[in-house]
């Protein structure tokens, strides 16, 4: 109901017109009054939220985030440290297994091995022969220009360089290493001086004694290694006889 229609049913009632106007409007004021009063649950949510969003504010005011950095102090991201060392190591793993992949050119120095000679002796060829081919062999990759003269794996293009050259020349392989006066080198027979001087030699050269054969044996480039000088062997005169009594 309008709030003319209400006067005008208070005036119909007999009521003065002045007096029906105060009264609506102390009714008007009334119903304004209670509608702006908020109930005791809303009001207690009301001052809960106020409360909540006072107490974020503060905290955000008074602490610093630790990923917002002030401009007094360096940024967590310019310290060198940890990415400097992390970035090297993943450098080195790299250059390594780069260095692996493209290989090695043949040293200038180059020479077969005491195992790699005697793996061209099997394939059939003689002391001079190995010499010949060891010469051949590496001033061929030392002139060897470009990619193609690099290598993964000497040992194994040193082998099949002898198979090659064993076939051409109708070589048959010879068997396993003996103390056969053909094969180039000297033999030295299980526990002789010549071969405790060897095993030494290679031990303190590469950490490890000389291979053995079937016979306990083995041959090498010389019968001494270098340096080596060999125990001089005392004349002992012999024990005279004991005359039975």
């Amino acid at each position: 109901m309008s709030l003319s229609a209400l006067i005008d049913r208070m005036i119909a009632a007999g009521m003065p017109p002045g007096e029906a106007g105060s009264v609506a409007a102390e009714i008007y004021a009334a119903g304004v009054a209670s509608a702006s009063v908020r109930s005791p649950g809303a009001e207690r949510t009301r001052r809960w939220r106020h409360k909540a969003s006072q107490s974020v504010t503060e905290r955000h005011t008074n602490e610093t985030s630790p990923n917002v950095t002030e401009r007094h102090k360096p940024s967590q991201c310019d310290a060198p440290a940890v990415s400097y060392r992390d970035t090297n190591i993943k450098k080195d793993k790299r250059q390594n297994s780069e260095r692996a992949s493209r290989g090695t050119r043949i040293d200038p120095d180059w020479s077969p091995s005491v195992p790699e000679r005697d793996f061209a002796f099997r394939e059939g060829l003689s002391g001079p022969e190995i010499e010949r081919e060891a010469s051949r062999f590496r001033d061929y990759w030392k002139g060897r220009a470009g990619s193609g003269g690099v290598k993964l794996d000497w040992k194994a293009t040193w082998q099949n360089w002898i198979r090659t050259t064993a076939e051409k020349l109708g070589r048959s392989p010879r068997s396993a290493a003996s103390g056969s006066d053909q094969a180039p080198g000297f033999y030295a027979k299980f526990g002789s001086e010549e071969q405790d001087a060897w095993d030494a030699y290679a031990k303190a050269k590469n950490g490890k004694t000389f291979p053995r054969d079937r016979n306990g044996g083995w041959r090498y480039p010389a019968q001494w290694p270098p340096g080596y000088q060999p125990i001089e062997k005392q004349d002992v005169p012999p024990v005279p006889a004991m005359r039975a009594m």
